[in-house]
C-alpha cells in the first residue's frame, strides 16, 4: 500500500524536498521548486493517506507547517524591511502573484484529492462528520490564507505608497529633514504600540499554555481510561473463560442427564419385563399349586381305591369256596372290572402325561428363575452404577452450587464495575463539557488574537509573521484538542456499548443458569422416581425368590407323591393280576366243590360281588368327576393364556406410547440443544464484533500515539 500509484516518478522520501544548491528560494527557480515541492508533498499526503502510512503522513504534515523563525531570521527582519522599501519590479510582483495563485490552485487540488481519498476511507456517519469538520477547518484556513494574501497586497500597496513618498522626499530633501523627527516619533509610538501588542500576544500564549495543560490533563485522563479499558478487557476475558467453562459443564450435565434418562428407560423396560415374567411365574405357580392339589387328591383317591381293592381281595380269598355257583357271573363282572381298570389305567397315563407337562413347566420355571437371578445380578450392577452416578451427581451439584456462588460474586463485581463505569462516564461528560467550554473560549480568544494580529501586522512585518506562526500553532493545538475531544466522545460511546454488551451477556448467563437449575431439578425428581421403582423391584424380586423357594419345595413334594402313586398303581396291577388268577383258580375249585353247602357260599360271594361292584361304580364316578375337573382346569388355563396375551398386548401398547413419549422428549431435547447452539453462535458473533471493535480501538490508539510522537 505504501507504493501507491499516485506518487510521481521522481518521488523522494525526503519530506522537505531537494532544492538545487546555489539557487535562492526567493528567485524564479526557487518559486518553481517550491511549486514542485508543494506538488510532491501533496502527492505524499495522498499516498500516505491511501496507504495508511502514518509516518509519511506526519512528515508531509510537518512539511506544510511553517517552522518557527530563528533569532537570525528575526534579526534579518529589519534588513528585509529596508529591502522592501527599495523600488520593486512590477512584473516580478505579478509573477509572484501568479505563483501564489498556482500554489493556491495546487493546494486546492491537493486538498480536494485528499478530501476525496479520505471520504473513501472513512465510514458513513462519523466519517461524514469528521469530513465536515475538516472541510470547515480547511475553509477557515483557506480564508485565513486569502486574508493573509489580501493583507500582503495591501501591505505592498502601502509600501509602494511609502516608496512614492520616499521618492517625493528625495525630491524635497528639506521636507524629509523636517519630517524626520515626526517619523521618529511615529516609530517610537509604533514601538510602544508593538510592545503593548506583544504583551497581548504573551497573554494569548499564556492562555494557550493553559489550554495545553488542559489538553495534557485530558491526555492523562485518556490514558487512565485506556488502562480502565484494558482492565475491563481482562475482566471480559475472564467472564468469557468462565462462560466457556460453564457451557462445558452444562454440556456434561446434559450428557449425564441423557445417560440417566437412558438408564431410567432401560430400568423401566426391565421393570416391565420383570413384572410380565413375575405375572407369568405367578400364574404358573398357581397352576402348579392347583395341579399339585388335584394330584394329591387323585393320589388319595387311588390309595383309597387300592385299599378297597385289597379289602375286596381279602374278602374274596376268604369266600372263594362260597363263589362256586356264580363263577360265570363273576367272570363277566371281572371283565367289566377289567374294562374299568383299563379306563383307570388310561386316566393314569393321562395323569402321567400331565405330570410330564408339569415337569416341563417346572424346568422352564427353573430356567426362568436362573434368568431372573442373572437379571437380578444385572440389576444389582445397574443399581450400583446408579448409586455411583448419584454420588457423582451430588458432587456435581455441590460444584455447580459453588460455581453459582462464584457467578453471583462475579455478577456483583460486574455491577460494581458498571457503577464505576457510570461514574467514569459522568466524569468524562463533565470533562468533555469543560473541554468544549475551553474550546469556545479558545476560539473567542483566537478571534481576539486575530484582530490584534491584524493590528500588529499593520504596525510591523515582524509582528505579522510571528502572529501568523503563532496562529498556525494555535490552530494545530485546537485541532489536537478537537481530536482529543472526539476521541474522548468515541471512547465514552464504546464504553457505553461495552457496558450494554456486558449486561446482555449477564442476562444470557442468568438464563442459562436458570435452565441448568431446572434440568437439575428434573433430573433429581427422575432419580428419586428411579430409586422408588428400584425399591419396588427389589421387593418384587424378594417375593419372587420366596415364591420360587415355595414352588421348588412343592415340586419336590409333588414328585415324591407322584412316585408313591406310581408305586401304588404298580401294586394295584399286581394285585389285580393275582386276583384274576385266584378267581380262575376259584372257578376251578367251585366246579370241583361238592354240592353241599354251595348255596351258602354263593350267597356270600354274591354279597361280596355286590360290594365290589358298588366300589367300582364309586371309582368310575370319581374318575369321571376328575376328568371333568381336568377339563375345567384346561379351560381355566386357556382363559389365563388369553388374559396373559391381552396383558402383553396392553404392555406392548403402553411400550409404544412410552416410546412415543421418549421420541417427543428427544425432539424437545434436540430443540433445546439447537437453541443452545444458536445462543452460542450469538455469543461468538458478539465476541467477534467486540474483537473487531478492540482492534479498531487499538488501531486508533496507535494512530493517536504516532500523531502525538
Amino acid at each position: 500500500m505504501e507504493h501507491s500509484s499516485s506518487k510521481p516518478k521522481n518521488f523522494d522520501a525526503d519530506p522537505i524536498g531537494n532544492l538545487p544548491r546555489g539557487v535562492s528560494p526567493n528567485g524564479a527557480k526557487g518559486a518553481d521548486d517550491n511549486d514542485l515541492n508543494e506538488q510532491i508533498i501533496a502527492d505524499r499526503l495522498l499516498a500516505a493517506l491511501s496507504g495508511g502510512n502514518l509516518v509519511h503522513l506526519e512528515e508531509a504534515r510537518k512539511s506544510f507547517v511553517k517552522r518557527e523563525p530563528t533569532e537570525q531570521e528575526l534579526a534579518d527582519l529589519a534588513a528585509q524591511l529596508e529591502r522592501r522599501s527599495a523600488p520593486r519590479d512590477t512584473g516580478r510582483s505579478v509573477v509572484s502573484d501568479d505563483q501564489i495563485r498556482k500554489e493556491e490552485e495546487a493546494l486546492s487540488r491537493a486538498e480536494l484529492e485528499l478530501e476525496h481519498r479520505r471520504a473513501e476511507v472513512q465510514a458513513a456517519k462519523r466519517k461524514a462528520e469528521a469530513e465536515t469538520k475538516r472541510r470547515a477547518a480547511e475553509e477557515a484556513r483557506r480564508q485565513l490564507e486569502e486574508e493573509t494574501q489580501r493583507r500582503a497586497l495591501e501591505e505592498e500597496q502601502r509600501q509602494a505608497e511609502l516608496e512614492a513618498m520616499r521618492q517625493r522626499a528625495r525630491a524635497a530633501v528639506h521636507e524629509r529633514a523636517g519630517r524626520a523627527e515626526e517619523l521618529n516619533a511615529e516609530i517610537s509610538a509604533l514601538r510602544k504600540y508593538e510592545a503593548e501588542h506583544l504583551g497581548h500576544i504573551a497573554d494569548a500564549e499564556a492562555r494557550i499554555r493553559i489550554q495545553e495543560e488542559a489538553c495534557h490533563r485530558a491526555e492523562d485522563a485518556a490514558n487512565e481510561r485506556r488502562e480502565r479499558q484494558q482492565w475491563l478487557s481482562a475482566e471480559l476475558e475472564t467472564l468469557r473463560e468462565t462462560e466457556a467453562a460453564e457451557l462445558k459443564r452444562i454440556e456434561e450435565i446434559e450428557a449425564r442427564i441423557l445417560k440417566q434418562m437412558e438408564s431410567r428407560h432401560r430400568a423401566e423396560v426391565e421393570t416391565k419385563r420383570q413384572a410380565a415374567k413375575e405375572n407369568q411365574l405367578n400364574a404358573a405357580v398357581e397352576a402348579l399349586q392347583r395341579e399339585e392339589a388335584a394330584q394329591l387328591q387323585r393320589v388319595a383317591e387311588i390309595q383309597a381305591t387300592v385299599q378297597a381293592f385289597e379289602e375286596a381281595r381279602a374278602s374274596a380269598v376268604a369266600a372263594v369256596e362260597e363263589q362256586s355257583q356264580k363263577a360265570q357271573e363273576l367272570n363277566s363282572e371281572i371283565k367289566a372290572l377289567e374294562k374299568i381298570e383299563q379306563n383307570q389305567v388310561r386316566h393314569v397315563e393321562e395323569a402321567k402325561a400331565r405330570l410330564l407337562r408339569l415337569e416341563d413347566t417346572l424346568r422352564k420355571g427353573v430356567a426362568e428363575s436362573k434368568e431372573l437371578d442373572a437379571q437380578e445380578r444385572k440389576l444389582n450392577s445397574e443399581i450400583e452404577a446408579l448409586r455411583q452416578a448419584e454420588t457423582e451427581q451430588r458432587t456435581q451439584l455441590a460444584r455447580i452450587e459453588a460455581e453459582l456462588r462464584s457467578r453471583q460474586e462475579a455478577h456483583q463485581l460486574a455491577a460494581a464495575n458498571a457503577e464505576e463505569l457510570k461514574r467514569t462516564e459522568q466524569a468524562l461528560d463533565t470533562e468533555i463539557e469543560k473541554l468544549r467550554t475551553a474550546e469556545q473560549e479558545d476560539r473567542t480568544s483566537i478571534a481576539e488574537t486575530e484582530v490584534r494580529l491584524r493590528e500588529v501586522e499593520e504596525a510591523t512585518l515582524k509582528a505579522k509573521l510571528e502572529a501568523e506562526i503563532r496562529g498556525e500553532q494555535a490552530e494545530q493545538r485546537l485541532a489536537e484538542l478537537n481530536a482529543a475531544v472526539r476521541q474522548a466522545e468515541t471512547d465514552a460511546e464504546q464504553r457505553r456499548a461495552e457496558f450494554e454488551r456486558l449486561r446482555a451477556a449477564e442476562r444470557e448467563q442468568l438464563k442459562l443458569l436458570e435452565l441448568a437449575e431446572a434440568e437439575l431439578t428434573i433430573q433429581q425428581e427422575a432419580h428419586q422416581q428411579a430409586e422408588t421403582k428400584f425399591a419396588q423391584l427389589v421387593d418384587k424380586e424378594q417375593s419372587i425368590a420366596a415364591q420360587r423357594e415355595t414352588l421348588a419345595k412343592s415340586t419336590d413334594e409333588l414328585e415324591k407323591r407322584i412316585k408313591e402313586a406310581e408305586g401304588a398303581i404298580g401294586l394295584k396291577k399286581e394285585t389285580q393280576q393275582e386276583l384274576t388268577e385266584k378267581e380262575r383258580s376259584l372257578a376251578g375249585e367251585v366246579v370241583s366243590l361238592p354240592k353241599s353247602g354251595e348255596s351258602n357260599k354263593v350267597e356270600a360271594a354274591e354279597a361280596r360281588f355286590r360290594a365290589e361292584q358298588e366300589a367300582h361304580e364309586v371309582a368310575r364316578s370319581e374318575a369321571e368327576l376328575r376328568a371333568q375337573e381336568q377339563e375345567q382346569k384346561l379351560i381355566e388355563l386357556r382363559a389365563v393364556g388369553k388374559r396373559l396375551e391381552a396383558e402383553s398386548q396392553a404392555r406392548a401398547d403402553e411400550e409404544e406410547s412410552l416410546n412415543a413419549q421418549i421420541e417427543t422428549l428427544q425432539k424437545t431435547k434436540a430443540e433445546q440443544l439447537k437453541r443452545v447452539e444458536e445462543a452460542r453462535a450469538l455469543v461468538a458473533q458478539a465476541e467477534e464484533s467486540r474483537a473487531d471493535q478492540e482492534a479498531v480501538i487499538a488501531r486508533l490508539v496507535g494512530r493517536e500515539q504516532s500523531l502525538k510522537s
